[in-house]
């Protein structure tokens, strides 16, 4: 190419300036994980405070690693709170992630424990509490109760 054609080729490129439009994907991006950066203090920041002011009601989301099988979540509901301990009931099932709606079987057993909070801060620390949930809806399933039976055995 001739010197003449390429002065040419560099000054019409110069005289055009890139379009603005073609950094908005970049711009989006940066806003997204800013977001999400932001949403996720906000979570954690949130969590923290419920578990240092539990209140009845709050559903805690335990991980057992030491379960065999892929259900490792299970749930626990706070049905009383002192000053020391905090009383809770299981969920009848274990899931297999984090849960935000319970199956339609499922519920929290009518029957509950007293845990002292020394071991439950002992559980978060470990990272067996994974996350806690307050101010859940009707169609969550955190409402439901099911009465609990021993199995008779017979002999």
């Amino acid at each position: 190419m001739s010197s003449d054609k390429k002065d040419i080729i560099t000054a019409l490129k110069s005289s055009v300036p890139t379009p603005k439009y073609l950094f908005s994907g970049l711009v989006v991006i940066a806003l997204l994980v800013g977001y999400l950066t932001y949403a996720g203090g906000v979570k954690q920041k949130e969590t923290a405070d419920f578990f240092e002011n539990p209140n009845i009601g709050d559903v805690y989301t335990l991980k057992d690693e030491t379960e065999p099988t892929e259900y490792k979540y299970y749930l626990w509901k706070v049905v009383d709170v002192t000053e020391d301990s905090l009383f809770v009931s299981y969920s009848s099932f274990s899931y297999n992630g984090k849960v935000k709606n319970l199956d339609p079987e499922d519920g929290f057993f009518d029957v509950y424990y007293g845990l002292d909070r020394e071991l439950v801060w002992e559980m978060k620390t470990k990272k067996e509490i994974v996350d806690i949930v307050r101010d859940y809806s009707e169609s969550t399933g955190f409402y439901r109760t099911i009465h609990y039976q021993l199995d008779s055995m017979s002999m």
